[in-house]
């Protein structure tokens, strides 16, 4: 937003009369951005609830490419720290700015940034 992004937070119905939502939606550039936390790639609730995570975040990734945006994805599988989250933000924002210069193809709409 401090960038002059308009976003819309956690917007629902937007996949298809779902109740998947969109952690943060650029509605002006179409672009989805999902933060997944460790939850997403560890059974930190049970292996039950992470097939479960994972089963809805591959539903809703092929809702949000199928609706023609952009998908990226914010992968947070380390403890938080300001470092880190700046680095994650600038790597985001450039993501944003190549997106708003060049459009990407459909084969390469599904981006992943975050911890390594």
């Amino acid at each position: 937003i401090k960038d002059g992004y308009r976003v819309e937070f956690h917007k629902e119905q937007s996949l298809l009369n779902t109740k998947l939502q969109i952690d943060l939606f650029l509605p002006t550039l179409n672009i989805a951005i999902e933060v997944d936390g460790p939850s997403h790639f560890k059974p930190v609730w049970g292996d039950d609830n992470l097939k479960r995570n994972k089963g809805y975040d591959n539903k809703k990734t092929g809702l949000i490419l199928g609706k023609g945006l952009v998908l990226i994805r914010i992968k947070q599988t380390k403890d938080f720290s300001k470092a880190r989250a700046s680095a994650i933000y600038n790597d985001l924002k450039q993501h944003i700015i190549n997106i708003q210069q060049k459009f990407p193809d459909k084969d390469n709409r599904n981006l992943e940034i975050g911890d390594n």
